[in-house]
């Protein structure tokens, strides 16, 4: 295998790829860098030419679904991902008790068999892992994104008091630790959980890029060395499985 040198536009770090792939991802912080157009030129065609058509047209069918219109007024669209992180982060501050559990693992299991989803995720056929795990990605910069900004997350004494971004970067580590990955991998791993981790620790580092380190200090504190170990091999995982699609 052929390995080029890459500069992630993201994060600015170099790292070594294989050549002949379109989609890389870096290695420090995650982040999808489409080489279509860089491929095509070295082979002398358009760039066009070098783009997957059956994975691009179920992407735009996908996020068609994914991005509804909510104000007819104004255009405005909302986001279904983000359902799915913020069901997370209700069941993991909540379900306690048995039942609740079983009630949070069917929500987030059933979640992508909704019907509104399966047609375009049966079009993907075998771009359906990579589509998802694309998605989730986006999806959980999209939720990090509004952690970091949005007033009612970042406040504490009933909205009072304005937490500073310190504080905030630490409490969406928190969250993502204790309500997001500690409970995934408590329950008995429903629907499409290691690509649901990889995306939510992927995206940390993008939103965050100076503060990356918190998540993993605050993984040290809040998960076990089992749990912790079990994450991180999700990720690497995930993150080989959709280098090679």
């Amino acid at each position: 295998m052929e390995e080029t040198r890459i500069i992630c536009p993201a994060c600015g770090q170099p790292f070594q790829a294989d050549a002949s792939k379109k989609q890389v991802f870096c290695v420090n912080c995650g982040t999808m860098i489409d080489r279509s157009a860089e491929i095509a030129a070295l082979a002398g065609q358009p760039a066009a030419e070098a783009l997957d058509p059956h994975f691009e047209s179920v992407k735009e069918a996908f996020n068609e679904i994914r991005f509804p219109v909510i104000d007819k007024k104004t255009g405005q669209k909302g986001d279904r991902l983000v359902e799915l992180w913020t069901t997370l982060i209700y069941h993991g501050n909540n379900s306690r008790s048995r039942w609740a559990t079983q009630a949070a693992t069917k929500d987030i299991g059933q979640f992508f068999k909704r019907k509104i989803w399966q047609d375009v995720l049966e079009k993907a056929g075998p771009d359906r892992t990579r589509l998802i795990i694309d998605e989730l990605l986006d999806s959980a910069v999209v939720y990090l994104s509004a952690c970091r900004d949005d007033s009612r997350y970042g406040s504490k004494l009933l909205g009072m008091v304005r937490m500073s971004s310190e504080a905030i970067v630490t409490k969406t580590a928190s969250d993502i630790c204790q309500n997001i990955i500690g409970f995934l991998l408590r329950i008995q791993k429903p629907g499409e959980t290691d690509a649901i981790i990889h995306a939510i620790v992927m995206a940390f580092p993008r939103v965050f890029p100076a503060q990356r380190q918190v998540l993993a200090d605050v993984m040290a504190e809040l998960l076990t060395p089992e749990e912790q170990t079990t994450a991180l091999t999700i990720v690497a995982q995930v993150a080989e499985q959709s280098r090679r699609s």
